[in-house]
């Protein structure tokens, strides 16, 4: 039986957060896998600096963590 992954949300803010659509869409894809903001704005069809944009907020919000790569 797979396993549910649940997250707590401690603060109003986080749950502000994700109201916005895209950001819930995001979230969404986040769970199963990992991606790149690249991967993101492809899969989405959404310009790169937007998805970055909403990256950043998500993870002021302690909703993700992002992996930075490379230098």
């Amino acid at each position: 039986m797979k396993q549910k992954q649940m997250m707590t949300l401690v603060h109003y803010d986080q749950l502000k957060q994700l109201s916005d659509p895209l950001r819930c869409r995001i979230v969404s894809l986040l769970i199963p896998k990992s991606y790149t903001g690249q991967q993101l704005s492809q899969e989405l069809e959404i310009p790169r600096a937007k998805i970055h944009y909403h990256l950043n907020e998500l993870e002021k919000h302690e909703l993700i963590a992002v992996a930075k790569n490379g230098g």
